[in-house]
């Protein structure tokens, strides 16, 4: 009877700190890939999103390609049925450009010291002050906080075999990231602002290649509608990322092209 209990007693206790094991194990894959995907030193994504609020229904795409920190070529469009649905920007990590919520068109060029932009509003090309960061090691900050990760049946994306992982975001260790990020820049976030962030529930698919790139991201999230109390967005994205490291070549606009 005693070696009984002895062997439930061991089993039981074995258990917890095979979970926990298993969980770092994956947590250290997820951020080899993250190291990984954020060293490339160019490559193209393709995103497409739709979410649903208040009986209106957003479907938006994004196309990019990057070839160094100050050169890179954005397209974005969104399309709204049955209302408005007004974008918020870092649902899954992204830097994210305004389009006209009731739909439209915008593409960003940057090419050396200089940034150029037009859009459905005005199609002729402009020159641009400031422009948003399209770095991977931005775009993938928030998987650092992924938990209660899981193994699914691996797949193929685009030929490539991949393993495939799901998570969800700890939005406390996401929200203390973001303080602590913009008190070194001197920022101020408005506490009602991280209230809504906290408020965000978000689950993270990822596919990762043999070489630790990140090929596939399917983001779900859900989150208050800033605009409508009461009112929840809904929502999904996914994204996909090839050509790492191969010759992008970008070059400027002509000024009041079309």
């Amino acid at each position: 009877m005693k070696l009984i209990l002895v062997i439930v007693l061991t089993a039981l206790l074995i258990v917890p700190f095979a979970s926990c094991d298993r969980q770092a194990s994956l947590q250290d894959a997820i951020a080899r890939a993250i190291t990984r995907t954020s060293q490339a030193q160019s490559y193209r994504i393709m995103s497409n999103s739709t979410l649903h609020s208040d009986g209106s229904t957003k479907v938006s795409s994004y196309e990019l390609e990057y070839a160094a920190s100050d050169r890179y070529h954005l397209f974005e469009t969104a399309n709204v049925e049955g209302g408005n649905v007004t974008t918020t920007t870092m649902m899954d990590g992204w830097s994210s450009v305004t389009v006209a919520t009731s739909g439209g068109w915008l593409e960003i060029i940057a090419a050396g010291d200089k940034g150029y932009w037009r859009g459905s509003n005005e199609s002729q090309w402009r020159i641009c002050e400031a422009l948003p960061s399209q770095t991977l090691e931005n775009k993938l900050e928030l998987l650092d906080c992924l938990v209660g990760l899981e193994v699914l049946p691996d797949e193929e994306i685009g030929g490539i075999e991949c393993s495939h992982y799901r998570g969800e975001v700890d939005q406390d260790s996401y929200v203390d990231m973001i303080i602590e990020r913009n008190d070194e820049a001197n920022w101020w976030i408005p506490p009602d602002i991280l209230e809504w962030m906290l408020q965000q529930e978000i689950v993270i698919e990822l596919w990762i290649d043999g070489d630790d790139y990140i090929r596939r991201q399917r983001t779900e999230y859900r989150f208050p509608d800033p605009n409508v109390k009461e009112k929840w967005v809904s929502g999904f994205s996914i994204t996909r990322y090839f050509d790492f490291n191969e010759p992008i070549c970008i070059e400027p606009p002509e000024i009041g092209a079309e």
